[in-house]
C-alpha cells in the first residue's frame, strides 16, 4: 500500500491498535483508515505540525506545532478536546508514558520538555534539559523518562518525583539526534552523527 500527499510529510504514528495511521503534511493531520485504506479525518487546527502521537490505550492522538501549542483529539470523533499552551517556542516531540497518566512535550527551543497530566491537562512539571530538545521518551516500566537533543547528553529523570536519576555523555562529543527504548525497557538507542549508540539500562554503558 502506498499513501500519495501534496506535501512531504513531517511526522506520522500508528495506533497501538493497528487501526489509525496519523500523519502530517504542512498544517493538516490526516487520519488514515487501515481498514478502510483510506483518509477518513483531516484535522486543520494548526499552523506547521512537528509531531503527532498516539496514546498507547488508543484514546488520544496528540499534535505538536510550531504555533507553541499541543492539541489533543478525542479517537472517537477526532474533535480537539485540549489545547496545552505553556511552550514559549515551537515543539519538536511528543510522547505518552505506557499507563497513559503522562504526557510528555519537548521545546525544541525553550529547551524544556513539560510533563501534562492526562487527567486534567494541566501542566505537572518543566524538566530543563538545557539544550534544544530533540526526542523524548517514556520506558514501559512507567518509572523513568529519557530526553536528548542537541548535545551529546541523554538526560533520565525518575517519574515519582520527577528528580534526575541519570545522566548519559557521549565521551566523543557526538550530538544526538533521536532517541527510543526498547520494550523490555533493557535499551536506550541513540541516534548520534554516523553512529547508534545502545545503553544498557542496567548498567547506564554502551
Amino acid at each position: 500500500m502506498e499513501i500519495k500527499t501534496e506535501h512531504k510529510v513531517s511526522c506520522i504514528d500508528v495506533s497501538s491498535d493497528g487501526l489509525w495511521i496519523a500523519y502530517s503534511s504542512h498544517q493538516y493531520i490526516t487520519i488514515w483508515s487501515v481498514v478502510l485504506k483510506r483518509p477518513v479525518q483531516t484535522l486543520k487546527q494548526h499552523s506547521f505540525v512537528t509531531n503527532v502521537a498516539f496514546s498507547k490505550n488508543g484514546q488520544w492522538l496528540a499534535s505538536a506545532s510550531v504555533d507553541n501549542t499541543i492539541r489533543i483529539w478525542d479517537t472517537a470523533l477526532w474533535n480537539n478536546i485540549q489545547i496545552l499552551k505553556e511552550h514559549k517556542m515551537g515543539i519538536s516531540c511528543l510522547a505518552f508514558s505506557f499507563d497513559g497518566k503522562w504526557l510528555a512535550s519537548g521545546g525544541s527551543h525553550d529547551k524544556t520538555v513539560k510533563i501534562w497530566n492526562t487527567n486534567t491537562w494541566k501542566l505537572e512539571k518543566t524538566l530543563n534539559y538545557g539544550y534544544i530538545v530533540s526526542s523524548v521518551a517514556f520506558f514501559p516500566n512507567n518509572l523513568w523518562i529519557a530526553c536528548a537533543g542537541d548535545f551529546p547528553m541523554t538526560q533520565i529523570w525518575k517519574i515519582s518525583d520527577w528528580q534526575p536519576l541519570q545522566t548519559l555523555r557521549n565521551v566523543d562529543e557526538k550530538t544526538i539526534f533521536s532517541l527510543a527504548i526498547s520494550m523490555d525497557g533493557k535499551w536506550l538507542v541513540n541516534g548520534c552523527e554516523n553512529e547508534v549508540k545502545f545503553w544498557n539500562t542496567n548498567t547506564w554503558n554502551y
